[in-house]
């Protein structure tokens, strides 16, 4: 999701050129970023992995590097699959894109959710859940129901992204401002994800199935 939304938040800012890229030369600070920046990463990766910093890292215990790995296969199935509907002229979207899309949303508020109603599993955690599990489901039908209304043509600048994009940022400072980074109160990591997280994955969702981007 924020890959798709800072993609296109920087073709808003800066618009690609009309002249297809592949009739572009390369120049040289483009080759070294394509060396460097999948460098950087590793790099930071194989840090963050030997000292334990990353959190989901330590959420998940010893199954961290399995994890990591799944998530590595299908980032590249889903980049290999964009490659070949890009060169084809399809508009319907792979169903399975609708399955992704709803467990990226429907996990992150079942987990603030079992989480608001104390120590899982009891009751009052359960009931929440299932609530929350009831009415994101009547959600997702109706964008199912609603997909063919969908307009195919990719859109740039959509204003309700960039005002996404910009409550991200804004949102997260005020957060820290108020309580301070997680360590330090962890009241600041429920408010993150009710307030800003949350929120901005149900409309990002609700966008993604209702229009197409330009990215």
């Amino acid at each position: 999701m924020m890959t798709v939304v800072s993609l296109h938040v920087a073709d808003a800012i800066l618009p690609r050129p009309a002249e297809p890229l592949s009739e572009q030369p390369s120049g040289l600070l483009e080759l070294v970023a394509l060396v460097f920046i999948p460098a950087a990463a590793i790099a930071m990766y194989l840090f963050d992995a030997w000292v334990g910093r990353t959190r989901f890292q330590r959420m998940l215990g010893p199954a961290w590097l399995l994890a990591d790995l799944l998530f590595a296969g299908a980032a590249a199935a889903l980049f290999r699959r964009a490659e070949t509907r890009a060169e084809s002229e399809e508009t319907e979207r792979d169903r399975w894109l609708w399955a992704l899309a709803a467990l990226c949303a429907w996990l992150p508020g079942a987990q603030l959710f079992a989480r608001a109603g104390g120590d899982w599993p009891n009751l009052l955690s359960e009931m929440y859940v299932a609530a929350w599990t009831a009415a994101f489901g009547a959600w997702m039908w109706r964008l199912w129901r609603e997909r063919g209304h969908a307009s195919w043509e990719p859109r740039r600048a959509v204003s309700v992204i960039l005002a996404l994009a910009a409550w991200r940022a804004i949102g997260a400072i005020l957060l820290l401002l108020i309580w301070g980074p997680v360590e330090f109160d962890p009241r600041s990591a429920a408010a993150f994800g009710f307030l800003v997280d949350l929120p901005s994955r149900l409309v990002f969702v609700t966008i993604f199935f209702a229009t197409r981007l330009a990215v």
